[in-house]
């Protein structure tokens, strides 16, 4: 049943709120994920340009004539710890927790329909219905799980032809409904 949004917006279901809070989560880690690869290349490149800096000052004293301060070799070589943007971090993960919880709370909230009507399935009526439930097939999820064998048994129970089970695709459209669910 779908659910009036405030402010008259248009209604949604449970089910697109989830799909929808899905996406964003997934939008949400792929931004973390791209930011992530951002600072490591940011991190490659200052490293590099550090390098190449250190070795352009080792040259510019070595043409100057001027000797290397003692430890100014391993100074040059040393790489300070990066600063991370540590609050669009912080930021991207609070978004992905909390889309997390959102997604959740909507398949919760998903009113799951009663898989009881048999009639459901193409190629059951009313009368085999009857019948089915007369021999314990339920539920659409029972019909779901038949093998060959089963479709043999349950055909001379309820008197139909095991071909018209298979041909009418009995536990296939049995097992797409029961996914639906």
């Amino acid at each position: 049943m779908p659910q009036t949004i405030p402010s008259g917006s248009v209604a949604i279901s449970p089910e697109a709120r989830a799909l929808q809070l899905a996406n964003q989560l997934v939008q949400a880690r792929h931004d973390l994920t791209s930011a992530q690869a951002d600072l490591r290349n940011a991190r490659s490149e200052r490293d590099s340009l550090r390098a190449e800096l250190a070795r352009a000052r080792a040259r510019i004293d070595e043409l100057e004539g001027n000797p290397p301060p003692p430890g100014a070799e391993a100074k040059s070589e040393e790489t300070t710890a990066p600063t991370v943007d540590a609050a669009l971090e912080r930021e991207l993960r609070a978004r992905i927790a909390a889309l997390e919880v959102e997604v959740a709370d909507a398949r919760a909230a998903r009113v799951m329909p009663a898989l009881t009507d048999l009639k459901l399935v193409k190629g059951i009526g009313p009368k085999i219905e009857k019948l089915l439930k007369a021999h314990g097939v339920t539920e659409v999820p029972h019909i779901a799980a038949w093998s060959d064998e089963d479709i043999e048994a349950i055909a001379k129970k309820i008197g139909v032809q095991a071909s018209r089970i298979k041909k009418d695709d009995w536990v296939g459209g049995a097992k797409r409904l029961a996914g639906a669910s």
